[in-house]
């Protein structure tokens, strides 16, 4: 979500961006974007977004994690394939989907993991523990 700081500075997504004064903008977008939202920037999307799916969160964060708008990652999507993903990768997209969910994920299911879908159920089964 982006801040107006009483700098005139805008905290969001990308970092911060100046945001000049008296321009009359107002923080809509992700910071970055500042003037105009982009469809496809998980930052601009989030804004005012009071509540996310699962399906919808675990999307966002596999996009914001290897670089893809979030209208590119879908559930039949493969990681290594589709999404070059690599071992580091998956290592680093685990991290974060048990920071943002509070779950623990096992490395044997990590290893079963081949698409998108796969990452939407496995997030879903330990969450329902």
């Amino acid at each position: 979500m982006a801040i107006l700081h009483d700098t005139g500075h805008l905290y969001g997504c990308h970092g911060t961006t100046r945001v000049p004064p008296g321009s009359g903008w107002l923080p809509v977008t992700c910071g970055y974007h500042w003037r105009n939202a982009d469809p496809g920037c998980a930052g601009c999307m989030n804004i005012d977004k009071k509540e996310e799916s699962m399906d919808d969160k675990a999307i966002r964060l596999i996009a914001e994690q290897c670089g893809y708008k979030i209208e590119e990652v879908t559930p039949e999507k493969i990681l290594e394939g589709d999404l070059l993903m690599d071992s580091l990768d998956m290592l680093e997209l685990v991290m974060v989907l048990e920071d943002e969910f509070v779950i623990e994920i096992d490395d044997a299911e990590v290893e079963a993991v081949k698409t998108v879908g796969d990452v939407i159920a496995l997030v879903k089964r330990i969450s329902s523990k």
